[in-house]
C-alpha cells in the first residue's frame, strides 16, 4: 500500500509537470503564429503603401502632362 501511495503522488506530480510544459510550449507555438501574421501584415501594409505613394508619382506626372502642359523631360526631372 506505501508504494501505490508513492507511486500515486509520482503520477500526479509527473502529470502536472507535464501539463505545464505542454501547456508553454503551445502557448510558445501560437506567440510564434500570432508574431508571424502580425509581422507579414506590417510588411505587407508597408508594401500597399509604397506602392500607392509611386502610383500617386505617376498619376501626378500624367496629370501634369495632360493639364499643365508639361512635357516628360520636365516631369521625371522635377520627380
Amino acid at each position: 500500500m506505501k508504494h501505490l501511495d508513492e507511486a500515486k503522488k509520482s503520477g500526479i506530480k509527473k502529470g502536472a509537470v507535464t501539463g505545464l510544459t505542454m501547456g508553454t510550449v503551445w502557448c510558445l507555438i501560437y506567440c510564434a503564429y500570432a508574431l508571424g501574421i502580425w509581422i507579414s501584415l506590417v510588411i505587407n501594409l508597408l508594401f500597399i503603401e509604397y506602392l500607392l505613394f509611386i502610383t500617386t508619382g505617376f498619376w501626378y506626372g500624367a496629370k501634369l502632362i495632360r493639364d499643365e502642359g508639361y512635357n516628360v523631360g520636365g516631369v521625371i526631372i522635377v520627380s
